[in-house]
């Protein structure tokens, strides 16, 4: 009765191995190193260190006869480059994590958006109104490139204005030079930085000089017009 009780766990431990083990290798068929790290996080769950030894040590035999991996790195060139023995590089492959390897398919095609850059210099200066509007802005903060381009961003307070570059750069993009007068919030605090940070330089005009920042035009044609 013992006799074919253990025959019988025998046979169960045996299908097993050879269900997970087939399950394994034909989910990262290429990937040994993904098949060790599963193989390493289910054998726990086995019953029995024996089946979990056996299964390992299966897959370890097979996982030598396969001479390039699925990135073209095979143990004969890696014991070339690092100038080890060739069990010594089977064995490396066979436990060496690729997790970190770029999955990218084309090098020029960009996962996250950048901005666009433009070729042209902008002047930026803030508009300020009598009146409030139905949103309650008093300000704008205006864009210019000349000759007859003008972008227009309200906003509460004088201070907001670091939030109209971020708007700018990623609506139309981030200029080559932003030239703006001397006011505090424009060339301290976080519209400095943003600039800083996005390659944009940065030219302020001197004072007194109101005709050398082509904003101050268009402030002035806005407040004719409207």
């Amino acid at each position: 009765m013992i006799s074919n009780t253990t025959a019988e766990t025998s046979k169960t431990s045996v299908w097993r191995l050879n269900v997970v083990e087939r399950c394994v290798i034909s989910t990262y068929e290429r990937d040994h190193s993904q098949s060790s790290a599963m193989l390493a996080n289910i054998s726990p769950i086995l019953c029995g260190d024996l089946l979990a030894q056996a299964m390992n040590e299966r897959y370890r035999v097979a996982a030598f006869q396969v001479t390039p991996s699925a990135h073209g790195l095979s143990a004969k060139t890696l014991a070339k480059n690092w100038n080890i023995p060739m069990e010594r590089a089977k064995r490396t492959l066979a436990v060496t994590t690729q997790r970190g390897i770029r999955s990218r398919p084309n090098p020029m095609v960009q996962r996250f958006k950048t901005y666009n850059w433009l070729t042209s210099n902008m002047f930026t200066d803030t508009l300020e109104s009598g009146l409030k509007s139905v949103q309650q802005n008093k300000y704008a903060q205006i864009f210019v490139v000349p000759p007859n381009w003008t972008k227009a961003y309200a906003m509460k307070r004088k201070g907001d204005a670091h939030h109209c570059l971020s708007s700018l750069f990623h609506d139309i993009g981030v200029p080559e030079k932003m030239v703006m007068d001397g006011a505090k919030e424009q060339v301290q605090g976080e519209f400095r930085r943003k600039l800083k940070d996005a390659g944009c330089h940065v030219h302020v005009t001197e004072p007194h000089t109101p005709w050398s920042d082509r904003a101050e035009l268009a402030i002035r044609e806005l407040k004719r017009k409207t």
